[in-house]
């Protein structure tokens, strides 16, 4: 059985339109389901991520600290106690910061070690803050 609803449209009940200057109008027919449970369709678009995992670190002028979307880039870590620590974004929202830790990047002349990195796991590219 599909996933998704099988039933018949309804379509709207009146007396017909009048065809406009432009041509006639467009038609909107809502589907209906007898059930509120969500779909596998709904469910697999809940869960879908839009991105796949990246593990490069990017030079950001725009950003005030080193900023890492895994725990695993960071060779030390710290959790924080206080949940209410974010990082705002471009858009305004804040996306929570779940610790701190320190990594070092290898470079073609030397290593780059970043100290105090903040793990936010929603962010989605690691931040090199440049000033």
């Amino acid at each position: 059985m599909p996933p998704y609803p099988t039933s018949q449209w309804p379509r709207p009940v009146g007396p017909p339109k009048q065809p406009g200057i432009l041509g006639q109008r467009p038609q909107v027919y809502a589907a209906s389901t007898s059930s509120q449970t969500p779909t596998d369709i709904e469910t697999t678009m809940h869960t879908m991520s839009l991105h796949t995992p990246d593990d490069q670190w990017y030079m950001d002028t725009g950003t005030t600290s080193h900023t890492a979307a895994s725990q695993g880039n960071l060779s030390s870590y710290f959790p924080i106690s206080n949940s209410n620590q974010k990082v705002i974004v471009g858009s305004g929202h804040g996306i929570p910061i779940h610790g701190t830790g320190h990594t070092q990047i290898t470079t073609s002349h030397h290593p780059l070690n970043l100290n105090n990195v903040l793990h936010a796991p929603k962010i989605i590219k690691n931040l090199i803050s440049v000033r």
